[in-house]
């Protein structure tokens, strides 16, 4: 996943990020978020199996929720990457983005440049192995 590594500093000293980049980012969390989706729904259909229960209509119905949010997910990580090219050179001020993101990891994800800045581009910022947004009910 590229990061948003591509930043400079404005003529009023505030930092601005190339908006292909973020585009790309949010992309990929889309992306990410589907293919969880995807698991999630796997797991539901075998939990399903040995329920033995006799009219099982609902939580079907709520399986074809969870796959319409997948295909969600997946067209709009799409469009996403689609939207990227044509925009690059423009540039939006990272607090003005950065302040719309709740969770400190994503917000951490989308607008990383350590791992950038020492040439890591590779690397999959879901295996942190970090649990801190979790809230477990």
């Amino acid at each position: 996943m590229r990061t948003v590594s591509e930043m400079a500093r404005t003529g009023n000293g505030e930092i601005a990020c190339e908006m292909h980049l973020v585009l790309e980012a949010v992309a990929a969390e889309l992306e990410h978020s589907a293919r969880i989706c995807a698991e999630i729904q796997w797991v539901i259909s075998e939990l399903l199996e040995y329920a033995q229960h006799p009219n099982l209509t609902r939580e079907l119905h709520i399986l074809q929720e969870i796959d319409r949010i997948q295909q969600t997910l997946e067209d709009l990580s799409r469009l996403l990457n689609a939207t990227a090219s044509p925009v690059r050179g423009v540039r939006a001020k990272h607090a003005s983005l950065s302040q719309h993101v709740k969770l400190d990891s994503l917000r951490s994800r989308l607008f990383r440049t350590l791992a950038a800045a020492k040439g890591d581009r590779n690397s999959d910022p879901h295996e942190t192995g970090e649990d801190e947004d979790i809230t477990w009910l």
